[in-house]
């Protein structure tokens, strides 16, 4: 059965699962600071929200763990080379940034969103707005990095292969300007 939205990384089972996980993840990571100030104190859960961010990488090694997923990690490994692989296809990215950082950069970009900011996104009707948040989250942290790497290759080639030899092309008379 599709679903709306089940497309790209999260077309496949192991989509599907990664998917649940990083739901199960923001309840765990963001809910616990929404139940304890998003009504209470809007403007403290707001700039909390703020300071995602700035987490240190031990401090999301310990949400991750927290999360009861022991493939999470391969999860957002695979997912981030998928991704990559799909956008950025005339590239091969061979060291994929720490799970931290990916991490850090979804529950960022998740902090941002409306559903989060006014925490419907917590409300148990809500589900089919907890999958698409998340996705369109991830996509858009693994698009972020993905690009910010591609850009960066261009610089220092240390972790990027070209796929195809530029000698590959060959230049028709269609492709000029004039079209001569």
């Amino acid at each position: 059965m599709t679903r709306f939205g089940d497309v790209g990384i999260f077309a496949s089972e192991p989509g599907e699962r990664f998917l649940r996980i990083i739901i199960k993840l923001v309840e765990h990571c963001i809910g616990d600071i929404h139940t304890s100030l998003g009504t209470r104190d809007p403007t403290l859960y707001a700039s909390c929200l703020k300071r995602v961010s700035n987490w240190s990488d031990k401090l999301v090694r310990e949400q991750l763990e927290e999360v009861d997923a022991p493939d999470l990690v391969d999860r957002i490994v695979n997912s981030y080379e998928t991704y990559s692989a799909l956008v950025f296809p005339e590239t091969k990215i061979t060291t994929p940034p720490s799970v931290e950082y990916i991490t850090r950069k979804f529950l960022t970009i998740v902090c941002q969103t409306a559903p989060i900011h006014n925490g419907s996104f917590f409300a148990p009707t809500q589900g089919i707005v907890r999958r698409l948040v998340c996705m369109d989250s991830m996509r858009d942290a693994l698009y972020e990095i993905a690009s910010e790497r591609a850009q960066d290759a261009t610089k220092d080639c240390s972790y990027i292969e070209y796929t195809r030899d530029p000698n590959d092309y060959e230049i028709l008379p269609s492709d000029s300007v004039s079209n001569v």
